[in-house]
């Protein structure tokens, strides 16, 4: 088991950092992160993410998350991520007709 807790602020110099007790696996959902770009103001790299992640020792696997469906552009959204290094797992999208 595992906590995370933000440390004090930090300074320009001082980028943000988890502070982690134990091992831990990071579970990425794709869909919850892509809907944060209102609110960032931005859109989330998931190249940087991973590397962010990597860069704690206590984190020993990311996985990553993903509808999937039959257009091309997730298809290879997909391939890049797996480039990158995360551990992928798909499921079918649902599309809700109203």
């Amino acid at each position: 088991m595992f906590m995370v807790k933000k440390e004090k602020k930090t300074t320009k110099e001082e980028p943000f950092r988890l502070k982690l007790k134990g091992k831990a696996v990071v579970f990425v959902d794709w869909a919850n992160i892509y809907g944060w770009r209102k609110s960032l103001g931005k859109e989330v790299n998931p190249k940087k993410l991973y590397k962010y992640l990597r860069s704690y020792k206590e984190i020993s696997e990311v996985c990553f998350y993903f509808g999937k469906d039959k257009n091309e552009k997730p298809r290879n959204f997909l391939e890049e991520v797996k480039k990158i290094g995360y551990k992928i797992t798909t499921k079918p999208v649902k599309y809700i007709f109203i």
